[in-house]
């Protein structure tokens, strides 16, 4: 009967522990998610914004289901005034900024895309950094 009891008990503790534990994932996810659709409705209000001499960012999106937040940037120069290999040289610059210690990939697990256009908002590039690109980046 003792062993039935303890049984029972531990089942009770492992069945609340799994429902408490799910719950607030779920509230800090919601929380999350209404912080981050506050922001970008804040910075959308004050866009277009030059974030550096040759950036100006124009919108910013934030699906909350898939944590995705997109940015759409625009260059003040055409494809033709880049250096060879800068498409490489951003992507790889675009994943080292969301997979370090402040990342928005590493710490808080969310895909991250830039839609680049040029200075007359033709499309150039899409440089996207997710969870999965940033374990690499603590090895070096």
């Amino acid at each position: 009967m003792t062993n039935y009891r303890n049984t029972k008990r531990f089942f009770k503790v492992t069945v609340t522990f799994f429902i408490l534990f799910f719950t607030y994932h779920n509230i800090f996810a919601d929380t999350f998610c209404v912080g981050a659709l506050a922001e970008e409705k804040r910075i959308n209000k004050t866009l277009p914004k030059k974030v550096d001499e040759y950036t100006e960012l124009t919108q910013v999106s934030v699906n909350c289901d898939k944590k995705v937040f997109k940015y759409s940037k625009r260059i003040s120069a055409y494809e033709s005034d880049l250096a060879s290999g800068w498409r490489s040289r951003k992507q790889r610059q675009h994943t080292q900024m969301h997979c370090n210690s402040d990342g928005t990939a590493s710490k808080y697990g969310g895909t991250v895309i830039d839609v680049v256009y040029d200075k007359e908002f033709n499309y150039l590039i899409t440089l996207k950094t997710t969870p999965r690109n940033c374990s690499w980046v603590f090895l070096i």
